[in-house]
């Protein structure tokens, strides 16, 4: 009988090909990195927010989760206004959040909250050793935020271990392989900060994770065989992407600083009421549905 596997390992390869499309890309054309950041990102965050239609009726139909979005709204324009938490925190929240729980298999395993817990502090943890010369992680020691790595990462793999037996065959390997390349991404950043110095780092970390989250309705499209949905889809990152990017050669710089960092957070801020990927008491406010889940038979 042929052994099935999941499709972790296309997520595992997209992790390092972004990395290295991020890395390759400020190598060869330096002066023209930010101009590519700015238009991944915007589009990134308007077919965010185009394929979260949905999304937006489920929470606004309901009265509970419709004051909850009220309440969201008022904080998100609060930290937006006076720039706090910083964006580089803010970001690393969301990054952490959305590479913690991305489990491309559903029905879920149960008993995920340990696995989920440990990969979203190894997510943060090498997020914050990336930007550790940020105010924002500068007062953390690098030690200690490296030490959190490495258990955490320890962590995962004996929670990967203990969901064996709810796993498909082939399925820990590409668990594992996923941990260990999102362990690899901030090596590679690192092995590179005679390209990105100090803060600078920031942008790239932040195109890396546009390009990847770009990939996934893709992958998820092209797996349930939705070639119309596929190629629509592409199309219409490629138009936005080219579109934005046309809109930088006309805008000055410090607009386009401007502007992609208001909705940075404004995009963050949506995701919490919009996205699964998110803690089940965030899921909760706003009523969105936990993903389908299969319970583990004792061995």
């Amino acid at each position: 009988m042929a052994k099935t596997y999941g499709p972790i390992p296309l997520h595992a390869s997209l992790r390092l090909v972004s990395v290295i499309f991020v890395v390759v890309l400020k190598k060869i054309v330096p002066g023209e990195f930010d101009r590519v950041f700015v238009s991944v990102g915007f589009a990134h965050y308007a077919l965010a927010l185009w394929y979260s239609q949905k999304q937006m009726g489920h929470v606004l139909s309901r009265q509970v989760s419709t004051i909850a979005a009220a309440f969201l709204a008022a904080a998100g324009a609060a930290v937006t206004y006076y720039n706090c938490p910083s964006i580089a925190l803010y970001f690393g929240v969301h990054h952490a959040l959305s590479d913690s729980y991305l489990f491309p298999r559903e029905p879920r395993p149960a008993n995920m909250k340990p696995l989920l817990a440990s990969r979203f502090v190894f997510n943060l943890a090498g997020y914050a050793i990336l930007l550790h010369q940020d105010p924002s992680f500068r007062w953390l020691p690098l030690p200690a935020m490296i030490a959190a790595l490495l258990v955490s990462f320890a962590a995962s793999l004996v929670c990967l271990w203990k969901l064996r037996p709810a796993m498909a065959p082939g399925e820990f390997r590409d668990q594992l392989l996923f941990d260990i390349v999102g362990l690899a991404v901030p090596l590679i950043l690192l092995s590179q900060l005679h390209v990105f110095q100090g803060r600078r780092v920031f942008r790239p970390l932040v195109l890396y994770h546009f390009v990847f989250w770009n990939f996934i309705p893709a992958m998820k499209m092209a797996k349930t065989k939705h070639a119309k949905a596929l190629t629509r889809y592409a199309a219409e990152t490629a138009a936005v992407t080219l579109l934005f990017f046309l809109m930088t050669l006309k805008i000055s710089k410090s607009l386009q600083d401007s502007q992609i960092i208001l909705w940075g957070y404004i995009h963050i801020t949506a995701s919490f009421a919009l996205s699964s990927l998110n803690p089940s008491w965030i899921r909760k406010w706003f009523s969105l549905p936990a993903p389908p889940r299969i319970v583990m038979k004792p061995t």
